[in-house]
């Protein structure tokens, strides 16, 4: 399967970079059946390296574009910053990197395999390419009807 490897940093990460709480971390961790399971850490280990190896290229980015944040005192702290002069060309940087194609080893897991998973609707946002809706469709008639009023 290619994916890119944003949509693989998506799938372990939250927004914020917590790589435990992300939504693969979340569905690995619940109980599955033995295939669905052994997929999940296949995937899970792909995603975990990709981490790795994206930490690594922030940190060069940091290094090669950055500046350490200094304190009240005018002394450096052990946070950094992307200097604003260079804020352009480390987006460009960032984005491409981002966006390269790897080819990942990775049969999708049928959502009806899911059924018990407690997951959020950011979950599946970030696991739908990974995910095959086997669900049998809702036949037109068979919709509920609503109806709107104001």
């Amino acid at each position: 399967m290619k994916t890119t490897i944003k949509v693989l940093l998506d799938s372990i990460m939250t927004a914020d970079g917590n790589m435990l709480q992300g939504g693969l971390n979340r569905l690995a961790s619940q109980p599955l059946p033995p295939k669905v399971s052994y997929r999940l850490g296949r995937l899970a280990n792909e995603a975990r390296s990709e981490a790795r190896e994206f930490n690594l290229f922030k940190k060069g980015l940091f290094e090669k574009y950055g500046e350490f944040i200094k304190d009240n005192d005018g002394n450096d702290t052990e946070e950094m910053k992307i200097r604003a002069e260079h804020t352009e060309v480390c987006t460009k940087e960032l984005e491409d990197y981002l966006s390269q194609e790897k080819e990942i080893w990775y049969e999708p897991i049928n959502l009806s395999d899911l059924e018990g998973c407690r997951l959020t609707g950011n979950d599946m946002i970030v696991l739908e390419p990974f995910i095959v809706d086997d669900t049998p469709a809702v036949q037109e008639e068979d919709k509920p009807k609503v109806r709107a009023t104001m």
